[in-house]
């Protein structure tokens, strides 16, 4: 086993030391004689993470770590353990989950993960990815949860992505029935990218739960050839967040909006067709606020939502614009320096925003 030379102070029970108070823990000790329980705890503070860190370099390594001052030697351990938690790829990783799978299996396709979420936390936690790609393949069937990602992975959506059928996507279905959430979310700065589900959620509608997909605090999703079942929030949720759905976009069944964009979002609804399955009840299709901008230009539109679905709700200085009629029978509602452009709107007063249809119909991006 390896040793560790660095050990904490004062930890033993009944160590004269004291908790620094509220003042003290945000602007540290006042200048002048300090008590000795005060400085005890102090140089607990300081000897018991360096000998947690200094643990932690031996666990990794298996390496002594000595206190000899070679601070340049302790730097070079202490990148060896960080490395020996997370492999480095050199290749892309290709995971597997199936509805028979185990997620106490490798995720191989002989011996797949049972849930995403399994997936998603082992390529997270073991890998480094570089500039290679995780592919996570979902096999055919039906799911009753989908994945979580926050913080950072990588800059480049293209290379965390959750693969299901993307021929049919009515094949691989993540009916999230457990938990909170949604069927995929993002959130804190996470990026990955999403291809041939079908998404419905009938959890719990607090804090993004109940869509279909969600992105909240700087995260991105990007959803391809997606079919949106009943949700009980909508189905595509974003706040303060980037979100594009593409290609091949059917709703088929009911939600309280189509989509809800909020705080600084920033979505993108285009390419390939939007496709409605029957006339699904969606009160409000694209509902904006708070600084959101969203974009609208699918190449077809085919069927529509249930008689009185509301086109647009825009508010709070939000900005929604389409190349094409959105589908709604209902009245389009600005409020509060709202803007909707579609493709026969005419120019805005200036009295009400300095935004020209001709920009706004280029989506803001």
């Amino acid at each position: 086993m390896a040793e560790n030379d660095f050990v904490p102070f004062a930890t033993g029970r009944g160590a004269f030391v004291t908790r620094p108070d509220a003042d003290e823990q945000r602007f540290g000790f006042n200048a002048g004689p300090s008590r000795v329980r005060k400085a005890n705890a102090l140089w607990r503070q300081g000897s018991f993470m360096a000998a947690a860190l200094a643990q932690f370099v031996a666990d990794a390594t298996g390496e002594d770590v000595r206190d000899n001052g070679d601070i340049e030697g302790f730097v070079a351990q202490l990148l060896r353990a960080l490395g020996a938690r997370r492999t480095i790829l050199t290749r892309d990783l290709d995971l597997y989950v199936s509805t028979s799978g185990n997620d106490d299996n490798p995720g191989t396709p002989e011996a797949p993960f049972r849930t995403l979420q399994r997936a998603a936390d082992t390529a997270l936690m073991n890998y480094e990815l570089r500039l290679h790609s995780v592919n996570i393949h979902v096999e055919t069937g039906a799911y009753d949860d989908g994945a979580t990602i926050e913080g950072p992975i990588t800059p480049d959506p293209w290379r965390f992505n959750f693969i299901g059928n993307e021929a049919d996507p009515s094949r691989c279905v993540i009916a999230k029935s457990v938990g909170t959430g949604a069927c995929f979310q993002a959130g804190n700065g996470a990026c990955y990218t999403v291809r041939g589900f079908t998404v419905q959620n009938s959890t719990t509608a607090e804090y993004l739960g109940g869509s279909g997909l969600a992105c909240w605090a700087r995260g991105s999703l990007y959803a391809y050839n997606i079919h949106f079942g009943s949700c009980t929030n909508a189905q595509v949720d974003v706040w303060n967040a980037s979100l594009g759905v593409y290609n091949d976009i059917r709703i088929i069944d009911r939600a309280p909006y189509f989509l809800a964009a909020y705080a600084g979002a920033n979505v993108e609804v285009q390419g390939g067709s939007l496709i409605f399955l029957g006339s699904p009840a969606i009160p409000v299709f694209v509902a904006a606020s708070g600084i959101s901008r969203v974009w609208i230009a699918p190449t077809a539109v085919g069927g529509a939502p249930a008689e009185g679905t509301i086109p647009v709700r825009v508010s709070q200085n939000s900005i929604v614009s389409s190349s094409m009629a959105i589908p709604g029978t209902g009245e389009i509602e600005i409020e509060s320096g709202g803007l909707y452009f579609g493709p026969d709107t005419p120019v805005a007063d200036p009295g009400v925003g300095l935004i020209s249809p001709a920009i706004a119909n280029r989506g803001l991006w």
